[in-house]
């Protein structure tokens, strides 16, 4: 029998006891480190799942692990339900489209977490797209890290779409993409525009003022000949079709686009280009990319026809059509005049909350001066009283000294000499003790 575990069993029972102390809901566990520790996808479930009964751990560090979609995909799904965590770290993983993809959509309805970092993964176009759709309706979330993750001008310009909307974000990191200058400077305005607004109505003014007004988005509308979707839909390849498909799903902007895509997606099923599966899996990512431009009336209903016809075609499962429609709904609700205003509140009264925090620290300053004020005063009364002690000895020495002086004849005996030695040294001791008292009351 070994006596000694090993460094790879030592790390388990590290990890164990920190996923159980999450699941048992530990109240002073509230920051999980655990960068660098090998995790995969299988360790990322077990995480997830104890996160979903705490109620306690706010921040959660999973950097330069091995996790994966599988792995992202449960964390997202945590998110759906946990209020409490407000930072998430996943930088130097595996996730991919599909993990970026799960966070999209989890973090719509999540108003809690206000950082998020992916940073050095593979999150491409299509999961810059979902995350930047998100953006359209998450107001809390501040920070969103996704440098080098091959994010090209498709993503890049979903970001651009959002932020005109969005007055939350005040750092958007993504350096190291395949971004063209331009556009990359023109995010970093948008986003300093919402640093340095102090409302979200100044924000769009001043985005307005810089890019001119929004372009109005409506679903019947014939479709845009300059658009990169149509573009690429046009575009003469000899490859298979699988590749276009792929490469068509980030650039869909709307209900429109989607109709397109789905109507090349059944012919090539049909004319047995893709197999049944294939069909089913480009349909649900074409259409969840769709669903986060439903902003308006007319392009909800044109989604929701495509839903009903990819349904019927058996293109999409029962379950797939209810996410999809409910993602619709959640952004179509989300762009209410209602809910803009329900908005504008929450901020309105966030920001009273913070200056009613500032006040309540300011008083607990003003509360701190006075303790200090009145431990000095105790100190300058500790040492008047020394004084005062000082000042009475000398008045005692003093006055057995003047009785000696009435009686000037006296010679004197050897208690006389004694006790104007006496009065001599209490004399000398009480100019020592005054002397302190002065020292003390200028050091106050």
């Amino acid at each position: 029998m070994r006596l000694f575990k090993s460094k790879a069993e030592k790390v388990k029972a590290e990890i164990d006891k920190i996923i159980g102390r999450i699941a048992s809901n530990d109240l002073t566990l509230t920051e999980v480190v655990l960068n660098g520790r090998g995790l995969g996808d299988d360790e990322a479930v077990r995480i997830a799942a104890a996160l979903r009964v705490n109620s306690h751990v706010t921040k959660l560090y999973l950097d330069v692990n091995n996790i994966g979609d599988a792995g992202a995909t449960s964390l997202a799904g945590m998110l759906s339900v946990n209020s409490t965590i407000t930072l998430l770290t996943l930088g130097n993983n595996k996730i991919g489209h599909v993990g970026a993809t799960a966070f999209g959509k989890a973090l719509r309805t999540n108003s809690a977490i206000t950082e998020l970092y992916l940073d050095n993964n593979n999150i491409g176009d299509a999961g810059a797209t979902s995350l930047a759709g998100m953006l359209s309706v998450n107001f809390t979330i501040t920070q969103l890290h996704l440098d080098d993750n091959k994010i090209g001008h498709v993503g890049a310009t979903a970001f651009g779409k959002a932020l005109r909307t969005n007055s939350a974000i005040t750092r958007l990191s993504l350096y190291d993409n395949n971004i063209d200058a331009d556009l990359s400077t023109r995010i970093d305005k948008l986003v300093e525009i919402n640093k340095n607004s102090t409302s979200s109505d100044e924000a769009r003014r001043r985005k307005t003022e810089l890019l001119g007004p929004p372009p109005a988005t409506t679903a019947g509308a014939s479709a845009n000949l300059e658009s990169r979707f149509y573009a690429k839909l046009m575009e003469e390849d000899d490859r298979n079709v699988n590749f276009k498909l792929s490469e068509l799903i980030p650039l869909i902007e709307d209900a429109h686009d989607a109709v397109f895509f789905y109507t090349l997606l059944n012919f090539s099923y049909k004319s047995g280009g893709i197999t049944a599966p294939d069909r089913s899996r480009y349909a649900f990512d074409g259409l969840c990319v769709a669903s986060v431009t439903t902003s308006c009336t007319a392009s909800i209903v044109l989604f929701k026809l495509l839903l009903e016809k990819a349904s019927n075609d058996g293109a999409l499962t029962a379950a797939a059509k209810f996410e999809l429609d409910r993602e619709a709904e959640v952004t179509h609700t989300s762009h209410a005049p209602f809910v803009q205003e329900l908005r504008e509140r929450i901020r309105s009264n966030a920001a009273r909350i913070d200056g009613l925090e500032a006040n309540a620290e300011a008083l607990s300053r003003s509360v701190e001066k006075l303790r200090a004020g009145i431990r000095h005063q105790g100190r300058v009364q500790a040492a008047v009283g020394m004084a005062g002690a000082g000042l009475n000895a000398v008045s005692l020495g003093g006055g057995r000294s003047a009785a000696a002086l009435d009686n000037p004849g006296h010679v004197g005996d050897g208690d006389d000499g004694i006790l104007l030695g006496g009065s001599i040294l209490q004399l000398y001791v009480s100019k020592v003790i005054l002397g302190q008292c002065e020292a003390r009351v200028q050091g106050l």
